[in-house]
């Protein structure tokens, strides 16, 4: 698992990303406007919120090194396992 970082931003649209199926880490996803999707299971202390038009998950996927930071405004984070 060399991936250790993963951030990204976008105002009006999509964040679609694709990862390794052996990605574990922490995760900071938020979406207004939008949903989040994941092809990862979430783990079960993680935590959702839902606000107004926001959804944020706070957590991980699975114990280990890896961080990711989503944040989509107006549109919606998939997240794909390779």
């Amino acid at each position: 698992n060399d991936l250790k970082s993963i951030s990204a931003v976008n105002a009006y649209g999509n964040i679609i990303v694709s990862l390794p199926s052996v990605f574990k880490g922490s995760m900071q996803l938020s979406s207004s406007y939008g949903t989040i999707k994941s092809d990862f299971p979430f783990s079960s202390s993680n935590t959702l919120k839902e606000n107004s038009n926001v959804t944020s998950i706070t957590g991980t996927f699975s114990p280990g090194e890896g961080q990711m930071t989503l944040e989509a405004s107006n549109g919606n984070i998939q997240i794909k396992k390779n």
